[in-house]
């Protein structure tokens, strides 16, 4: 079954052996987790555990072939990488809230498969991971009201997951220290708003957080 196939199906796709991760860029990226400033984290508070840098692909050759990896893998539909961050959990880090990085109004909701922005989460080390609710992403007007579980995916280093914009997510619990890189692929037909995330605890209806089962 092919990724764009899992991706629209579950809402992500997991990518395994993306690419190589260079020592020395691993290296490099755990020096610059130093400078990196907490991120909103846990659900009604914040641990600081969880940490954002970001980053500029002209500033490396390494980052700069990313983009155009990207650019050449998913621009030919209008999507563009941007957004390049360094997350970093430190130990104890605490899972985020269920959310999409996309608000969920009328314009994403009627976004086709094939101009739907996404998501790119890559694993710069081992025991990397993501929590998802598989096919979240389809569960408003469907009439249904099954519950969605929560999943946790598993990447080695230079695996990657692709997620849908409206696919709800969640940064994972760490308890050893952890470096990512994740790239927003926006897409014209729905821009983002930046700094903004719709948490299902927080912006959800009674519906929502019903079927969203985080625990």
């Amino acid at each position: 079954m092919s990724a764009t196939t899992h991706l629209h199906r579950d809402g992500y796709a997991v990518l395994r052996g993306w690419t190589t991760i260079p020592e020395r860029e691993l290296i490099a990226y755990q020096k610059r987790a130093t400078d990196a400033d907490p991120i909103f984290n846990a659900p009604g508070r914040n641990d600081r555990h969880r940490r954002q840098l970001t980053l500029r692909p002209r500033d490396g050759s390494w980052l700069g072939d990313l983009r155009a990896r990207l650019l050449a893998e998913f621009g030919a539909r209008g999507h563009s990488p941007t957004g390049f961050v360094l997350l970093v959990s430190d130990p104890g880090c605490a899972r985020q809230a269920a959310h999409q990085d996309y608000v969920p109004d009328a314009t994403l909701e009627s976004t086709p498969d094939g101009s739907m922005p996404l998501l790119f989460l890559l694993a710069l080390e081992p025991d990397t991971t993501l929590d998802v609710w598989p096919g979240s992403h389809r569960f408003r007007g469907t009439g249904t009201t099954e519950p969605i579980a929560r999943e946790t995916l598993h990447l080695n280093a230079g695996d990657a997951i692709l997620f849908r914009g409206d696919l709800i997510h969640a940064g994972s619990a760490y308890e050893r220290i952890n470096h990512r890189i994740h790239v927003y692929l926006d897409h014209p037909s729905c821009p983002r708003a930046p700094n903004r995330t719709w948490i299902v605890s927080k912006h959800g209806s009674d519906a929502d957080r019903e079927r969203i089962c985080e625990e």
